[in-house]
C-alpha cells in the first residue's frame, strides 16, 4: 500500500509539472508541507560559483549592487579549505567543514570504500554514500517543509534515502532562462505542494574565470548574464505576492593563474608510488605504501612555490585533518602557482611570453582574499543593514533556517547567533 502511494503521488505530481521534463520528484518524500510550514516564509538561495567578493565594485552589476542595499552584504564570504566548489557548496547547505561532511575535494579516495568520488561523474555524484550531515532541503523535510533545487552539489543524491521534494538532476547544458522559469513555476503550485526552500545554480563566472582569469571581459558579460537572470527571477515572484527572501552566495573565489609558479610533481618524486587528486593549487597525495611517507615528503619540501603537510600537520583553521579522505600528504601551493602531476605538452600551454593564463582557485582562503566570495541577502524577514564583516560560510545554513523560521537541530559547524540578528522577528 505504501509503495501504490508513492507512485500515485509520483504520477500526480508529474502531472504539475507537466510543462517541465526535467523535474524529477522525490517519491518517498512528504506530500505536502505541514499547517506550520504552511505558515512560513519562503527563500531562493542563489549560487553564483566562482564570483569573487570584489567583482561586485569591479564590475557593472546593477541588480545585485541595488538589492543588496536593502538587506545585508557582507565585505567578503569566506569558503571552507580547500576552496574549491563542491566542498564549499555543501557547506553552505550543511553549515559542516569539509572533513565533517566529507566532500573533502572535488575529486578525492576514500580509504575504506577503496573508492573515488569525481565531479562530472553521476555514478559517484548521485551515490548518497559520499554525502555526510543533513542538507537543508533534509533538515526542512525532517520539520514538514517542502523544498526544490534546480542543481545544487548533492540535490540529485539519494542522502539518507532522499531527495528535495522536487529537483532536477545536473545538466550544466540546460538554459538559465528555463532553470529561473522553473523556480517560478515552483511558487505558482497550490499552497499545500509548493516549496519554501528552493536553491538555484549558475556556472557562467566560474566558467568564464577559469578559460580567461578573473580580470577578463569574458568574466564581466558571463557577471552581466547572472545579474539579468537574478533580476528576471526577483521581478517575476514579486508578482506572487509571497514573502519571497533571497540569499545569494558562492562558492569561492578566483585568482589568476601565474605562469612562472607552474610546477611539474614528475620531476621531484617518482609518481607510481601514490594516487594524486585534483591538481592547480592543490593536491591530495594517497601512498600505495604508508612507510614512503618521510621520503616522499622530504622530495615533495623541493617543489617550489608549495608547501607540504601530512594530514596530521595541516593548521587547524583549515578544519581538514581528521578525515581520512583527504590523504597522507596535501601539496598546497601558494597564490598563483599551479600544480601540476606531470609535464604537459607544450600544445597544452600559454606561450612563455604570457605573464598569466586563465584563473583558479583552491587556495588557503584565509592567506588569499580572492578565493572569498559574495554574501548578500533581502526581502520581508531581512533586516536593512548594509555592509557586515566578513564570515565563515558554514553560517548561511544557520541563517536560511532562521530566515523560514525553523530550528536547528542537527550538529552544525556554523553558529546561528553570526547572522541571526540580522533576521527580522
Amino acid at each position: 500500500m505504501k509503495n501504490f502511494n508513492s507512485l500515485i503521488l509520483f504520477l500526480l505530481l508529474g502531472l504539475l509539472f507537466s510543462c517541465s521534463q526535467l523535474v524529477h520528484v522525490d517519491p518517498l518524500g512528504i506530500q505536502e508541507n505541514s499547517a506550520t510550514a504552511l505558515k512560513s516564509p519562503y527563500v531562493i538561495m542563489i549560487s553564483l560559483d566562482g564570483f569573487r567578493h570584489d567583482y561586485l565594485k569591479n564590475y557593472d552589476v546593477p541588480f545585485m549592487n541595488s538589492a543588496a542595499k536593502k538587506g545585508i552584504q557582507a565585505k567578503r564570504l569566506i569558503p571552507v579549505f580547500p576552496s574549491k566548489t563542491f566542498p564549499n557548496h555543501y557547506s553552505l547547505i550543511t553549515g559542516l567543514y569539509a572533513e565533517n561532511h566529507g566532500l573533502v575535494a572535488n575529486r578525492f579516495f576514500d580509504p575504506s570504500l577503496n573508492e573515488s568520488y569525481q565531479l562530472g561523474v553521476a555514478k559517484n555524484t548521485r551515490q548518497g554514500k559520499w554525502y555526510g550531515g543533513s542538507p537543508l532541503w533534509l533538515s526542512v523535510r525532517d520539520q514538514g517543509m517542502l523544498s526544490a533545487s534546480f542543481f545544487w552539489v548533492g540535490s540529485d543524491a539519494n542522502i539518507n534515502g532522499h531527495y528535495p521534494n522536487y529537483y532536477v538532476p545536473y545538466d550544466g547544458k540546460v538554459a538559465n532562462s528555463k532553470r529561473v522559469q522553473q523556480v517560478i513555476d515552483w511558487l505558482k503550485l497550490p499552497e499545500s505542494k509548493r516549496p519554501h526552500f528552493l536553491t538555484l545554480y549558475f556556472s557562467d563566472v566560474d566558467s568564464a574565470g577559469h578559460r580567461y582569469g578573473p580580470d577578463s571581459p569574458e568574466v564581466a558579460k558571463a557577471i552581466a548574464e547572472v545579474d539579468q537572470q537574478i533580476s528576471t527571477l526577483f521581478e517575476n515572484t514579486s508578482k506572487l505576492n509571497l514573502p519571497v527572501n533571497f540569499v545569494i552566495v558562492s562558492d569561492h573565489g578566483m585568482k589568476a593563474i601565474e605562469n612562472s609558479k607552474k610546477v611539474y610533481l614528475s620531476e621531484y618524486i617518482d609518481p607510481t608510488k601514490a594516487q594524486f587528486k585534483e591538481r592547480g593549487p592543490l593536491t591530495l597525495i594517497y601512498l600505495n605504501k604508508i612507510a614512503d611517507l618521510k621520503g616522499y615528503k622530504a622530495a615533495l619540501k623541493k617543489v617550489p612555490f608549495t608547501k607540504v603537510y601530512e594530514r596530521s600537520e595541516l593548521p587547524k583553521k583549515f578544519h581538514f585533518s581528521s578525515n581520512a579522505r583527504a590523504g597522507d600528504l596535501i601539496l598546497l601551493g601558494e597564490p598563483g602557482a599551479y600544480i601540476y602531476p606531470k609535464k604537459i605538452r607544450p600544445s597544452q600551454e600559454k606561450p612563455k611570453e604570457d605573464k598569466y593564463s586563465g584563473g583558479t582557485h583552491g587556495y588557503d582562503p584565509y592567506e588569499s582574499k580572492e578565493m572569498s566570495g559574495i554574501f548578500l541577502s533581502f526581502g520581508p524577514q531581512v533586516a536593512i543593514k548594509g555592509v557586515i564583516e566578513p564570515f565563515e560560510n558554514v553560517h548561511v545554513y544557520p541563517y536560511v533556517m532562521g530566515l523560514l523560521g525553523l530550528p536547528v537541530k542537527n550538529k552544525i559547524d556554523g553558529d546561528s547567533k553570526v547572522l541571526m540578528k540580522y533576521i527580522k522577528r
